[in-house]
């Protein structure tokens, strides 16, 4: 362990990899974009810029997902320094799959606000839960978005599904195929109805 400036590094390896990668996150910053995915018609379009999106996209949130993307680095468990790639850094707005477990949630009578959470975000981490139920300590994850899959950290995944479990969270996952989604959706509303029902008597 070695102490340089007032922090703590295990060796000069991880100094410089930090001085290294300090230096480049400007670059990243400027080579970052923004995806954002229409739950109309099901396209991508990519801005250089959040100011460039049209005002009516960014007012939308049900019906458009904003994602702004950035290299950083993804730690892996099997290489101490990790690699570069694409990673979700910012999201705001409904995914396709996430309007549609949405919709299903209002018609089931489920309330936003006050019995779940869209992208419910944790004060002391940098987690982003799909929709939470606060109360239960329940977490809803939607997968199978194009972008989502592209830009996934399992390591962090694994990492914050960790976390979660600690902390006495529940967590469902429900993976969305394009010939499948009916049958995830009925699938989806069933086991949420069952969780929340038992977390509710118990």
């Amino acid at each position: 362990m070695i102490a340089i400036g007032g922090e703590k590094y295990e060796d000069m390896l991880e100094y410089r990899l930090k001085q290294l990668e300090k230096s480049r996150k400007p670059a990243r910053e400027a080579s970052s974009f923004y995806i954002v995915w229409s739950n109309i018609d099901r396209k991508e379009t990519r801005y250089s810029s959040f100011d460039s999106i049209p005002i009516d996209v960014k007012n939308d949130e049900i019906n458009y997902e904003i994602m702004k993307i950035r290299y950083e680095r993804q730690e892996r468990r099997t290489q101490k320094t990790g690699m570069f790639a694409p990673t979700i850094v910012e999201r705001s707005g409904y995914s396709y799959y996430e309007k549609l477990l949405h919709i299903l949630l209002i018609k089931r009578d489920y309330k936003e606000n006050k019995d779940f959470v869209h992208l419910f975000r944790f004060e002391s981490q940098p987690y982003v839960l799909d929709f939470a139920f606060v109360k239960e300590k329940l977490d809803i994850e939607c997968d199978g978005e194009p972008w989502h899959e592209k830009c996934r950290n399992r390591e962090e995944d694994r990492l914050r599904d960790e976390y979660l479990r600690k902390k006495g969270w529940k967590i469902l996952r429900f993976k969305f195929k394009s010939g499948t989604i009916k049958d995830t959706l009925i699938n989806a509303i069933k086991q949420i109805d069952l969780e929340i029902k038992k977390m509710r008597k118990s």
